[in-house]
C-alpha cells in the first residue's frame, strides 16, 4: 500500500511539474490553475492516508472527513479568490516580462469576473500595451443589464461599471 501511495504522490508531482511548463510556455489558463489546485488537493489527501496506513493517527475514520473538508475549503478559498482573476494578474506580468501574452485569450474566453482584473491591469502596464488591452477588453465585453431583480449577478454588474468606467468615447 506504501508503495502505490508513493508512486501516486510521484504522478501528482509530475502533473504539477508539467502544468508548470506548460504555465511557463503558454500562460495560466483558468484549465490549467484548476488542474493545478486539484492535483496538489490530491497530494494531500494521499499523504493523509499514507499518514492513516502508517498509524500516525489511531484508526482510518478520519481519512474520509479529512478529504471531504480540504476539498470545501478549497473551493471555499477559490470562490473568494476570483481565478479569472488571478489568470489576468499572472498573464499580465508575464506579458510585462517576456513579451508574450494571448490576448485572444484574455478577452474571449474569460467571464466577467476577469473585466474588473483586466482593467485595473492597464495601470501597470506601459502606454501602448494598456491602450491595446484596453481596446481589446472595451471591444470584446459589453456592459450587460440584468432584466429583473431576480436575474442580478455581482459579476455582471461589477464588469458593467469597470466598463462604463474605462470605455467611454473619446
Amino acid at each position: 500500500m506504501g508503495a502505490a501511495i508513493a508512486l501516486t504522490l510521484v504522478v501528482v508531482a509530475v502533473a504539477v511539474g508539467r502544468l508548470a511548463l506548460y504555465t511557463d510556455a503558454f500562460g495560466l489558463t483558468v484549465l490549467r490553475l484548476y488542474g493545478t489546485i486539484f492535483a496538489v488537493w490530491i497530494g494531500v489527501v494521499f499523504v493523509a492516508l499514507g499518514a492513516a496506513v502508517a498509524g500516525v493517527r489511531a484508526g482510518r475514520r478520519w481519512l474520509l472527513p479529512f478529504a471531504a473538508a480540504t476539498g470545501l475549503a478549497t473551493l471555499l478559498v477559490l470562490n473568494v479568490a476570483n481565478p479569472e482573476a488571478m489568470v489576468v494578474d499572472y498573464n499580465v506580468a508575464r506579458w510585462q516580462r517576456t513579451d508574450r501574452v494571448d490576448l485572444h485569450y484574455l478577452t474571449t474566453e474569460l467571464s466577467d469576473d476577469a473585466v474588473p482584473a483586466l482593467l485595473a491591469a492597464t495601470e501597470r502596464l506601459d502606454p501602448p500595451r494598456a491602450a491595446l488591452l484596453r481596446a481589446a477588453v472595451c471591444v470584446e465585453f459589453t456592459p450587460s443589464r440584468a432584466d429583473s431583480p431576480l436575474a442580478f449577478n455581482v459579476a455582471q454588474f461589477r464588469a458593467s461599471a469597470a466598463l462604463r468606467t474605462s470605455c467611454r468615447g473619446p
